[in-house]
């Protein structure tokens, strides 16, 4: 085991610690404010928020295994930027997200460079599952 190797195990780790907790709380709030009444979410902005998140935790059991890592580790990014700046639109982000965001954004720079080290289920992602 070098050094090398447990580092990017560690991002991977870190990185979907970060997607679950992003994507549990956009869950918690959109459902909060739906129930609430609160911010004028409608059903479809419900549905699409809540789609959203399940992608999210996708992305991170996928990370958890290390299948395409750098592709999973920069579509769920990109995801959850978008989740955290619509709760800013609405007014009901918050700093933890912010935190959680910026988490991300740190520990996906080393998984897309390096890839997801030797600590994976599937290395070569889709070219072996057949």
């Amino acid at each position: 085991m070098t050094i090398l190797s447990a580092a990017q195990l560690f991002c991977r780790f870190l990185l979907s610690m970060a997607f679950l907790l992003l994507a549990l709380d956009g869950l918690w709030i959109s459902n909060w404010s739906r129930a609430h009444g609160i911010h004028g979410m409608h059903n479809v902005e419900w549905a699409a928020v809540t789609l959203l998140c399940s992608i999210i935790l996708f992305a991170a059991v996928w990370l958890l295994f290390g299948v395409r890592t750098r592709v999973v580790a920069l579509l769920g990014t990109l995801l959850s930027a978008g989740l955290v700046y619509w709760f800013a639109g609405f007014g009901i982000g918050s700093r933890f997200q912010l935190y959680l965001l910026l988490a991300a954004c740190i520990a996906t720079l080393p998984l897309l460079a390096l890839g997801g080290g030797r600590f994976a289920l599937y290395r070569r992602g889709w070219s072996q599952l057949t």
